[in-house]
């Protein structure tokens, strides 16, 4: 077992960076990777719903919206229904 005996076992693989291999820190940078857009996709559903929320409880009090829209920076898509001018700007 050498010196460190069973110390150097992969439940303790975070006190010796040296144990893992570089396919190993690319799966983690990966996971990181993909946990990170995951988040972001989550984040920016729960964020149109909730802004949808808005948006149809001024309908059913027949407030006018003019724009409902998700996102910042340039038009990508869109169009009009009725007085609301619905997209991405």
């Amino acid at each position: 077992m050498g010196p460190l005996g069973a110390e150097r076992s992969a439940r303790n693989w975070c006190c010796y960076p040296s144990l893992i291999s570089l396919a190993d820190k690319a799966n983690m940078a990966q996971n990181v990777l993909l946990s990170l857009v995951g988040f972001v996709i989550v984040l920016g559903v729960l964020i149109f719903v909730h802004e949808a929320g808005h948006f149809f409880v001024a309908k059913l009090f027949r407030v006018r919206v003019l724009v409902f829209s998700f996102g910042f920076g340039k038009r990508l898509f869109g169009f009009r229904k009725g007085d609301t001018d619905t997209g991405s700007p």
